[in-house]
């Protein structure tokens, strides 16, 4: 967030919020190993509580991010059932969409997609790691600045 903040130093009036969201509604902790939601819990969620596109009509963010890995085949599903996704994932600042990747979504100005803060290759130190990945964002969003901060 500060990161952010500090883009908006030179527009003034301009503010920024954040909202933490959990993509999955009916997820449950399981132990230090992250959260769980089997097939069964899945489905009741998205027949009956498919809440997330109702939350982005309200909130109408500019940016979205992802706290869920790139490659992580169960919440991007998740993402796939709620979001239109235009294209093909975009790799910024030279890095893997294994790791970090712009996605085009209807609707929205700026999105992407990264590993949780809990998630750690092996042979990485933690705050190198996360930082590459939050700084390319970053990075991204400066360049695109003009672009999310534009009248409508």
């Amino acid at each position: 967030m500060s990161g952010i903040r500090d883009l908006l130093k030179d527009f003034p009036g301009k503010r920024v919020s954040l909202i933490w969201n959990e993509i999955s509604k009916l997820s449950k902790r399981k132990g230090e190993g992250g959260e769980a939601v089997n097939a069964f819990e899945h489905d009741i969620e998205k027949r009956f509580f498919h809440v997330i596109p109702e939350e982005i009509k309200i909130l109408k963010p500019d940016i979205i991010i992802f706290l869920t890995g790139p490659k992580e085949a169960k919440y991007c599903d998740y993402i796939r059932e709620n979001f239109n996704i235009i294209g093909e994932p975009i790799a910024i600042s030279g890095l893997s969409t294994n790791d970090v990747e712009k996605l085009e979504i209807e609707g929205i100005k700026l999105a992407y997609l990264t590993h949780h803060p809990g998630y750690m290759p092996k042979g990485e130190k933690a705050n190198d790691f996360h930082w590459k990945l939050y700084d390319a964002i970053l990075k991204d969003i400066k360049e695109n600045i003009d672009q999310l901060l534009k009248k409508e």
